[in-house]
């Protein structure tokens, strides 16, 4: 990329900065500067000079990574991005930023999960062109000759195979859902009928969008993840308008399947609101779930949530929310993969992914990813330190490992008040043995 010339109150910006060169915001202040006039190259190493800074590193990664992003070096804006969101994992402009690279290095699915977490985090960030760009394009072009039923496959589609263990999980989604939605004449027989909803919960990061995702690869079904920016709107009745607009597309594109992420954000309970101006929304979606049952079986309304205890009591009545599927923590098999995957790519030597595995019971797969960017980390500082590239090792892994802490265990306490004080219906007996069987009941 062909840099600026130099401005020349850049030029005294850098005369000021080589006499207090440990000046921390003067420094900052100069790559910002530069890196508003294009000089992207030269703005970089400021940046990453304070990289560590306790004050300024925050600010100082997410330059750097838009400098690295501007001069296509994808590979040097994702280890930044990934390394502040290491430090903090719920910033929002990091998020949308990491979505931005993972779109450019043509890695979707992840970008779209970036994206709607950077949304639900800042609505102020949502970018419509943006969410176009990274959703699955499923284009209708002539069917080929003797064949004219087929459709091309979406190469954003995955299935269970891409699902690492949880083979009980699988196998009970698939005689709930997979099998009837794809031989609808023959449940019908049965009077079962296909389409419907399902509510995934469990504790975050343990892969209830990729599930959901699987599933609809599973079932051969277009594939529509709603955020909630798509929805919600701060003029009452539009909100209502646009849910409805969602259904009606997904009824035109059956077989389909739409999938709410944070499902509670859109069906709170109603006795917890503190104005009435979701009312509709929920009584909207409530309106939409009836509707599917005479009006279109080919399409899966999936919800996923952390709290279902949060979700309004009417999504769970039969027609609605009534498969109910409780998504663990993955288990050793899922875990195995999950740190080959993370580890994949990198700089690596004697990682035994299996025993790792069997070490950290209870991690969700977010945890495992920030396991491995700790270790990497490691492996970093010792590079830098070395001048030379250093692997990740067992040691390194094993380092990193012994500073962290499943952060399924915050969510676990909570529910097991849920699973022994409110469980009348039986709506969290799959908690309750899962805690069991694993000791988390006491």
């Amino acid at each position: 990329m062909q840099e600026r010339p130099l401005d020349p109150s850049l030029k005294l910006l850098l005369d000021a900065l080589a006499l207090a060169p440990s000046n921390a915001p003067l420094r900052l202040h100069v790559a910002t500067a530069m890196e508003k006039a294009g000089q992207h190259a030269a703005a970089r190493p400021h940046f990453d000079q304070l990289a560590d800074d306790p004050a300024h590193g925050v600010d100082a990664l997410l330059g750097g990574a838009r400098c690295a992003l501007a001069m296509h070096d994808e590979d040097g804006a994702l280890a930044r991005a990934n390394k502040l969101l290491a430090r903090v994992p719920e910033h929002a402009v990091a998020l949308l930023l990491r979505a931005r690279v993972r779109e450019k290095r043509r890695e979707h699915r992840e970008a779209r999960a970036d994206y709607e977490r950077a949304v639900s985090l800042d609505p102020a960030l949502a970018d419509t062109q943006f969410w176009d760009a990274l959703l699955p394009r499923s284009p209708e072009p002539e069917a080929p000759a003797g064949n004219a039923d087929e459709k091309p496959r979406d190469p954003d589609a995955i299935t269970f195979q891409d699902v690492g263990g949880l083979d009980d999980l699988k196998e009970r989604v698939r005689m709930k859902i997979v099998h009837p939605f794809k031989n609808p004449e023959l449940f019908k027989a049965f009077k079962k009928r296909t389409g419907g909803g399902i509510l995934l919960y469990g504790p975050p990061g343990c892969g209830k969008t990729f599930l959901a995702r699987a599933i609809a690869g599973e079932c051969g079904a277009h594939f529509n993840a709603v955020g909630l920016h798509e929805v919600l709107e701060m003029w009452i009745g539009n909100s209502e308008q646009k849910l409805h607009a969602v259904f009606d597309d997904a009824r035109r594109r059956a077989p389909s399947v739409l999938f709410f992420d944070e499902v509670d954000a859109l069906g709170l309970q109603r006795a917890k609101l503190v104005t009435g101006a979701m009312r509709g929304v929920i009584t909207q979606f409530l309106s939409e779930l009836d509707g599917f049952q005479g009006r279109n079986e080919r399409v899966l309304v999936i919800g996923a949530t952390n709290t279902p205890w949060d979700l309004d009591p009417a999504f769970r009545r039969p027609g609605r929310f009534d498969q109910v599927l409780f998504v663990p923590p993955p288990d050793t098999p899922a875990r195995a993969q999950i740190l080959k995957l993370k580890l994949e790519g990198r700089p690596q030597t004697a990682v035994d992914v299996d025993r790792v595995a069997g070490q950290t019971e209870g991690w969700s797969g977010a945890d495992l990813e920030h396991l491995v960017e700790s270790a990497a980390e490691i492996a970093l500082a010792k590079s830098l330190a070395k001048g030379g590239v250093e692997p990740i090792t067992q040691a390194m892994v094993d380092q990193a490992r012994a500073k962290l802490r499943p952060t399924t265990r915050e969510w676990f306490s909570t529910a097991r008040n849920y699973a022994q004080f409110s469980n009348e219906a039986g709506q969290y007996d799959d908690i309750a043995e899962y805690m069991r069987r694993h000791k988390l009941d006491k």
